[in-house]
């Protein structure tokens, strides 16, 4: 079997219709597959079946980007009320009234009364106040992803000051370790890894990028330095355009740092 008959029959929107550097580019395309195909100068099934896929959903992509917006895509008023393209806004701290009233001490922070306003709709309230070695330990796991050392535990429980918790917390935020554990969360989000490969890998390219680490340490910084998350999405989407790196004599720190993101 020979490819180029089967996508001729199949792609045949990669051919037909097009015109200039994008057909000629797909006929040169499926020529190349087809000859190795024929002589067998190949190595790789797989890479050469990938090409033709790519060819392929190349073809429906540039189709598809050519294709005018269809009548019933106005942005209507119901859609602008979704609760992602709303505006941000300060919502009143609810009232806790009747038998589900907490005692006072409970409601620390304006957050504990949306939290057992919801709790409440379900007959349940909160939990006892966590032993202060339990309380430690949950928090450095929490903030930083590693459990604190026996002095540590001890130190606190010895802390015998009104904001002893308060202190504890704004200690482990401006800890390094706080980037490295919740950046991670952002790591896997975009997929970022150290290593070229993947789980049955059998290509056999794998190793280290030179530089990636870059990024890494992009991302950890930002959250170390409590980076606005505008400011944050702005650089990885356009951070070459937010320095000028084109004509500075002398990269910065900053600039290498947004230019990484």
């Amino acid at each position: 079997m020979f490819v180029l008959p089967f996508l001729r029959t199949h792609c045949v929107f990669v051919l037909e219709g097009s015109s200039g550097f994008r057909r000629r580019s797909a006929l040169s395309a499926l020529r190349t597959i087809n000859h190795r195909l024929r002589t067998r100068s190949f190595r790789n099934w797989g890479y050469w079946l990938c090409v033709s896929v790519g060819v392929c959903l190349a073809g429906h992509v540039v189709e598809a980007s050519e294709e005018p917006a269809g009548s019933g895509q106005e942005v209507n008023d119901e859609d602008r009320e979704f609760w992602a393209f709303r505006r941000l806004k300060r919502s009143a701290v609810p009232e806790i009234t009747g038998r589900d009233r907490p005692l006072p001490e409970t409601l620390r922070s304006p957050i504990d009364a949306f939290i057992l306003r919801e709790l409440a709709r379900h007959g349940l309230s909160f939990s006892p106040d966590a032993h202060p070695s339990r309380l430690v330990r949950r928090v450095y796991f929490d903030l930083i992803g590693l459990p604190p050392s026996p002095v540590q535990v001890d130190a606190y429980l010895r802390d015998i000051a009104p904001n002893a918790y308060e202190r504890l917390i704004d200690r482990l935020l401006t800890s390094p370790h706080f980037g490295e554990r919740w950046g991670r969360h952002w790591l896997d989000v975009v997929g970022y890894t150290d290593l070229v490969s993947y789980d049955g890998d059998t290509t056999g390219i794998f190793g280290f990028i030179e530089g990636r680490w870059r990024y890494r340490d992009y991302v950890i910084d930002a959250f170390n330095s409590d980076k606005p998350y505008d400011r944050f999405l702005t650089e990885q989407i356009a951070g070459d355009e937010l320095v000028d790196w084109r004509t500075t004599e002398r990269y910065t720190p900053e600039i290498v740092a947004t230019l990484a993101a």
